[in-house]
């Protein structure tokens, strides 16, 4: 099993690059908006949103958008916290074993870090649905249709980032190697 530690300090993994690395970070809200705004254009078209509500499909999307977007950063940020904080501990690296330390390099690698970083996009999967449910989602009357573009936004974007291994990315941006 390969841990990249140098002097106690591991790269930043993929989830880290998304809120602290200036340069990745127009990237990911880019990306992140393009996702976004194609799953709520598929649920207001699946779900019959205009019909439903009386509302025009153009006019939800305005609506929605903004926040589906940044509540989805926020939720996102919630649930990168306890990889951020042991990242950044000195305590809890000297405390957890070395092998469980590769959630911070690849979190499929070992079961723990991989059952870890499922809960937690579990967690934002769930803030995710909360935030567009109550905040994303006020104008909509419709119950079971909140119920389900929240959930939906929630499932589909989740952040699953949190599962790419760092040396994949590396590997990918600085050698263009799979």
């Amino acid at each position: 099993m390969n841990v990249w530690i140098v002097g106690n300090v591991l790269p930043p993994p993929t989830w880290h690059l998304n809120f602290f690395d200036p340069p990745f970070v127009a990237l990911f809200l880019g990306f992140n908006l393009l996702v976004d705004s194609i799953v709520l254009l598929a649920c207001i078209l699946i779900f019959q949103a205009s019909r439903v509500t009386g509302i025009k499909a153009p006019i939800i999307f305005l609506r929605a958008i903004l926040p589906v977007w940044v509540l989805g950063f926020v939720a996102d940020f919630i649930a990168s916290i306890p990889l951020w904080a042991i990242n950044r501990s000195d305590y809890l690296h000297n405390a957890l074993p070395l092998d469980f330390l590769v959630i911070l390099d690849s979190p499929t690698s070992h079961p723990g870090a991989l059952a870890t970083v499922l809960v937690l996009i579990a967690v934002a999967g769930a803030l995710i649905y909360v935030f567009n449910y109550h905040i994303s989602f006020y104008f909509i009357k419709d119950l079971q249709l909140k119920k389900k573009m929240a959930l939906s936004l929630a499932v589909v974007t989740a952040p699953w980032f949190m599962l790419v291994s760092w040396h994949w990315l590396y590997r990918l941006i600085m050698h263009g190697v799979w």
